[in-house]
């Protein structure tokens, strides 16, 4: 959204994206909100991580969860037919949030999106699958290498 005041063009409702280095002058940083027009706002500074990578993403789907989805089988989980499920159970494990109703005390968990993690997210989340297949399933998934053909 946008507002015009005495020609000058200010938005707001945005997000704004700082790379802050030697060369960054936060005079600019500052000049913008003193151009804000009156009200309340909120600031959330976080540091920005990269996003997983294709080849991560290509890794957790023909190597993590291929793997996983054989040590299931072969545990006698015979249920588990493809990586998308075996993709959903790992999301409903690891990932999941919970909520609680205020009123009732009910727990509502729910698994949280995988694609939006970063790189650090994407290695936590990966390094809980290893260790849970190598210990409940006895299967050692291999790291990521540059040899390994996805």
């Amino acid at each position: 959204k946008a507002s015009k005041h005495k020609h000058l063009i200010i938005y707001y409702d945005m997000i704004l994206t700082i790379i802050k280095d030697k060369y960054a002058k936060l005079s600019n940083l500052i000049e913008y909100f003193q151009n804000l027009p009156n009200g309340r706002y909120k600031v959330e500074i976080t540091k920005m991580r990269n996003s997983r990578t294709i080849q991560q993403n290509k890794w957790l789907w023909g190597v993590v969860y291929e793997q996983i989805l054989q040590g299931l089988i072969c545990v006698g989980y015979d249920e588990f037919t493809s990586k998308e499920e075996v993709h959903e159970y790992c999301k409903s494990v690891f990932t999941s949030d919970s909520k609680i109703n205020k009123h009732t005390g009910e727990i509502i968990t729910f698994p949280t999106s995988t694609k939006d993690m970063n790189t650090v997210e994407f290695v936590t989340y990966v390094d809980l699958l290893r260790d849970w297949a190598s210990e409940y399933l006895n299967i050692d998934i291999p790291d990521p290498t540059k040899e390994l053909n996805i």
